[in-house]
């Protein structure tokens, strides 16, 4: 170790320990502040020496030391995100796999609500232990972003940020209450088709989202059904039944997602026992959604699901025989199946009551009721503050929406989880029309670029696993009609970027073939 690096490891573990002990006596013990000892670190790896790797992992030591002096949680939280670093190192599509079982269960089920998610932490580990490898390795290189969505995601990120720092109604704690969510959705939408290079990554990454998929429903089943929630304080019944009902309408949204997935693997799979399982997935992702009486989302998803096969069938005639005998499984065996096994495990009474008010008096639905209103006071706020172009800026409608008479008081406040439940309302009200036009501009485009490649590309492996891509992005924009918020959309970030890892490896094997 030569001097000139000792004196380094000294300032550098010193200037640590200095802000450490100023965050401490500033009174505001709180995990953003500690994260900030950590920034400095990734840009100490800039420098590509394993003398650096070792000081990194010294200065997180550092930090774990001021974490224990306040809160054992957030001291598991940088363990966490250090041990994920480290696997990140090693092979990042583990990490990636990790990251995506802790999205599913931390948003459908454990931490809803927590001070610090820990897929922020685990992403984290993921976005350092990547960048490390690719800095310090000198047969890596750093793989640059080239896909066309990323040049529009940066536009709409930078119109985010620009409203936030100038005409944000409240920029702490509301304001980054959503836009670290933003933040870090971006990043996961970066990343992805980074890490995501190859057809057996491709491949791991997309049995993932279905496994976990499966995993965290079966435990938001459970979870109903034993009545416990977490991420609330209060004991009482009525806090239970409220998480449980976010557990289950997040939950389906969710499976939305990795039902296509499952239905594009379903479709070119050439294996009978791959079929058999494929089907049984479908089934079960079937039969939790009509079990969770998440009526937008079956709805979306049989909407989805029709035009798959009606646009396919359309597309290779000579498929037609196929066509039917799916058909034929989905409306003679699947959901007749779906059905009576939900109907037999939860009573008619408490499964198809919901589902007939909506086919019979759809507006007087207590969930339509609510957004309803939420939409007419969501209204009321655009056309009073009249920023139409620009928007309120971030959490407005939370700040905001006392004042025009919504009146459900928002108990989780680092979450700020209420919203106006229609994400491009949402949208237009706090990032204004500029914000709809790139984020419209943005999924219009992505849905081009899956389209083309459906089209194109002569492997039907990845030709359909696009077209799965498309309609599940179809199916979840349909929904966000009635439900959605931009700042939550951390999933959505995730499927996007694995839409284009898709992209980019179909590619690569259609050019070389």
């Amino acid at each position: 170790m030569r001097r000139g690096h000792i004196y380094l490891f000294v300032a550098y573990v010193a200037a640590l320990i200095a802000l450490g002990w100023l965050i401490w006596f500033s009174g505001s013990i709180q995990a953003e502040n500690f994260l900030a000892l950590g920034l400095a670190i990734p840009i100490a790896f800039l420098l590509k020496s394993r003398f650096v790797t070792l000081l990194g992992l010294l200065s997180f030591q550092v930090v774990l030391a001021f974490i224990f002096m306040g809160n054992s949680d957030y001291a598991l939280f940088f363990v966490v995100g250090l041990l994920g670093a480290i696997i990140a190192f090693e092979s990042p599509i583990i990490m990636y796999m990790i990251l995506v079982l802790a999205v599913w269960f931390d948003k459908s089920l454990f931490a809803v609500g927590h001070p610090l998610r820990m897929e922020f932490i685990i992403g984290s580990g993921l976005l350092a232990g990547w960048v490390f490898k690719s800095l310090l390795s000198k047969s890596s290189r750093v793989v640059k972003a080239s896909f066309p969505e990323f040049t529009i995601t940066v536009i709409l990120f930078l119109w985010v940020l620009i409203g936030y720092i100038f005409w944000c109604y409240e920029i702490y704690p509301a304001g980054w209450a959503q836009l670290k969510f933003i933040i870090i959705g971006t990043l996961f939408f970066i990343i992805t088709p980074l890490v995501i290079n190859n057809e057996k990554y491709l491949d791991i990454a997309v049995l993932t989202w279905i496994g976990a998929a499966l995993l965290a429903a079966g435990a938001t089943v459970y979870a109903i059904n034993a009545g416990i929630g977490g991420g609330t304080d209060t004991g009482s019944e009525s806090g239970l039944e409220m998480m449980a009902f976010t557990y289950k309408n997040s939950t389906a949204t969710y499976i939305s997602y990795s039902f296509f997935l499952a239905l594009a693997y379903y479709h070119w799979s050439k294996r009978r026992l791959s079929k058999i399982i494929l089907a049984t997935i479908l089934l079960a992702f079937l039969s939790i959604v009509f079990y969770l009486s998440s009526k937008m989302t079956l709805i979306c998803m049989v909407v989805g699901s029709a035009l798959f096969y009606i646009v396919d069938g359309i597309k290779n005639p000579n498929k037609v025989n196929a066509i039917r005998i799916l058909s034929r499984l989905f409306l003679f065996i699947l959901i007749p199946v779906a059905v009576i096994t939900v109907i037999i495990y939860s009573g008619i009474s408490g499964i198809m009551g919901p589902f007939a008010q909506v086919l019979t008096d759809p507006l007087n639905v207590g969930s339509m009721q609510f957004r309803l209103q939420t939409w007419d006071i969501c209204k009321d706020i655009i056309l009073t503050e009249n920023h139409l172009v620009r928007g309120l800026g971030l959490a407005a409608f939370w700040l905001l929406g006392g004042d025009y008479g919504f009146l459900i008081a928002n108990y989780q406040e680092d979450i700020a989880i209420f919203h106006p439940h229609g994400l491009y309302l949402d949208i237009i009200l706090h990032f204004g029309f500029v914000g709809l036009i790139l984020f419209l501009w943005l999924i219009l485009k992505n849905s081009h670029t899956l389209w083309k490649c459906y089209l194109s590309f002569t492997s039907h492996k990845y030709s359909y696993l696009c077209f799965g891509f498309l309609w599940g992005l179809f199916a979840t924009y349909l929904n966000w009609l009635i439900d959605g918020a931009f700042y939550s959309n951390v999933d959505w970030w995730m499927y996007l970027g694995l839409a284009v890892a898709a992209i980019n490896v179909g590619k690569t094997s259609n050019a070389l073939k």
